[in-house]
């Protein structure tokens, strides 16, 4: 009895296992599609109960970021600059990091981040806030 009990139990194991691989949340809802509108190689950037999706790009000397919502409305197609007030990011080292990142901070792989440059002066004020935490 013992042995089936740990039988069901390691199944069980292996059947959550699977769903989270999937990207399944524990009530079964799957994460949201990638819009049609969101390019196939912007990033998924999870964010608890929602989602966005980044795609940045090194032209001319600057960095441009287009920020999407999960349902594919543009939050932000515009120029991102460093905070840190260094060059612009080359495309090798635009590689976003996701578990970091949000719909207003792109956090680079290599520790940089970028913020959009509309009202640039709050986003820099409330990341370096973040940081003095």
């Amino acid at each position: 009895m013992a042995r089936t009990t740990r039988t069901k139990w390691a199944l069980t194991l292996v059947a959550l296992l699977l769903l989270w691989l999937q990207g399944c949340s524990l009530s079964g809802d799957p994460l949201p599609p990638r819009p049609r509108n969101v390019a196939a190689d912007a990033v998924r950037i999870p964010g608890g109960k929602t989602q966005w999706w980044i795609k940045c790009e090194y032209k001319h000397n600057v960095n441009t970021c287009q920020v999407f919502n999960a349902g594919g409305a543009v939050l932000h197609d515009e120029v991102f600059l460093p905070d840190d007030g260094g060059a612009a990011v080359v495309e090798s080292e635009l590689r976003i990091d996701p578990t970091r990142s949000n719909s207003a901070r792109v956090w680079l792989e290599n520790g940089r981040v970028l913020l959009p440059s509309t009202d640039f002066a709050r986003h820099k004020e409330f990341l370096d806030d973040l940081r003095r935490r």
